[in-house]
């Protein structure tokens, strides 16, 4: 899944229009060649359409990670069930604590 490789390889690297980019650009196997001259154009076509939060994503949903945004908007991805996660709970450094999506009601 090329949203973890991203994300566990440069934690609070991306923003989620950055992500969304990356993502988009390496699955189309987008030359570096047409990144170069026409890398903005693509990015500008891509982020005009809607796309899902991470809350949506298969890694929180099915995975179990938890995805922390720090001040700037940049993404990383934790382990639930890890000791960073937990601090971040303990320490209160989660302001906004939002569950993933469900993907059948009850």
């Amino acid at each position: 899944m090329l949203q973890y490789e991203l994300l566990t390889t440069h934690p609070y690297h991306s923003t989620h229009e950055d992500l969304h980019y990356e993502v988009h650009v390496r699955h189309k196997a987008v030359s570096d060649e047409e990144r170069t001259f026409r890398g903005q154009e693509i990015r500008e076509e891509l982020l005009a359409r809607p796309h899902p939060c991470l809350r949506a994503s298969l890694l929180s949903k099915k995975y179990g990670w938890g995805i922390h945004y720090d001040e700037r908007g940049r993404i990383a991805l934790y382990p639930m069930e890890s000791d960073a996660y937990r601090r971040f709970v303990q320490a209160g450094a989660i302001t906004t604590r939002v569950f993933a999506l469900r993907s059948k009601r009850a």
